[in-house]
């Protein structure tokens, strides 16, 4: 991916790491100096043009549904007991069984 455009993406050019967190109302570029950030800016993901500096910028996970074993486990123990559904027929059991995050599970 070269360009950022929507939540979630992030890419590295050289020095340049541009990335659209999760929550986040615009994306943000890094400008690098060797291992030091030069510049942290906020930019226009349909111009790609940089839009004001910042001091700081909150990274938060891009899923906040959790896929670890236990977890999944425990969704399936609770998945059966609370709906009266064939368990083998719900393609949100079977892709998460599976270790797949269904599309719009964070909505």
């Amino acid at each position: 991916m070269d360009t950022v455009y929507e939540h979630g993406e992030f890419t590295v050019r050289g020095a340049l790491i541009d990335l659209f967190p999760m929550g986040s109302k615009l994306p943000f570029r890094i400008d690098l100096f060797d291992d030091e950030i030069e510049t942290l800016r906020t930019f226009d993901p349909d111009t790609q043009r940089s839009i004001d500096k910042v001091e700081s910028v909150r990274l938060l996970p891009a899923r906040e549904f959790p896929l670890q074993k236990e977890e999944v486990t425990r969704f399936k123990a609770r998945f059966r007991e609370r709906f009266d559904v064939d368990f083998r027929r719900s393609p949100i059991f079977q892709d998460l069984s599976s270790g797949i995050t269904p599309a719009g599970i964070e909505y």
